[in-house]
């Protein structure tokens, strides 16, 4: 099993959980095998600085790493609809615990043991309860794969018509 956990600084089994998932610094990847941790792999989060859907940028990644669960502090409706179409175990709640401790308590059971002290900038968000998605395939999730994937387009376009913009102002 892959578990993605976003961190708040260089990652590893000693950070933090990060209040956020798109916009985390890093992803600290740990393989679980027989309920022990066996391998761990940090990332730099690509969609960090990323002009606009950073969730959606952070979720395919998650999922070009073949990830089966992410421990996380909150998430966003993109991410989310992202991770759920992927097969993505998604559990929140995880803010501010050690990377380590996050996956040993997920490992005793999907929800934290005890309450998660947010850190400061986490108190803006809002908070969500842990949950997991499993995807069904039926017409309704059809339609819904089309419009997430109308939405993704749509982004993409803004972002071209952005860096075309761009590219103009700098040939001036």
């Amino acid at each position: 099993m892959k578990i993605l956990v976003p961190t708040q600084g260089k990652g590893g089994l000693e950070d933090l959980v990060s209040p956020v998932f798109g916009r985390a610094p890093t992803f600290t990847v740990v393989e679980v095998e027989n309920e022990e941790i066996k391998k761990t792999e940090v990332f730099e989060n690509p969609a960090a600085s990323a002009f606009r859907g950073a969730g959606i940028q952070a979720a395919q990644f998650a999922a070009e790493k073949g990830v089966n669960v992410i421990l996380t502090g909150n998430i966003g409706p993109n991410a989310s609809m992202v991770l759920q179409q992927s097969g993505i175990e998604v559990v929140f709640g995880y803010a501010g615990l050690k990377v380590r401790d996050a996956v040993e308590s997920y490992l005793k059971g999907p929800v934290p043991a005890q309450p998660i002290p947010q850190k400061a900038k986490a108190s803006s968000l809002p908070s969500m309860p842990a949950m997991s998605f499993q995807p069904k395939e039926t017409k309704i999730d059809l339609e819904f794969q089309k419009r997430l994937l109308e939405l993704q387009k749509q982004m993409i376009e803004e972002q071209i018509a952005y860096l075309e913009k761009k590219i103009k102002e700098l040939e001036k």
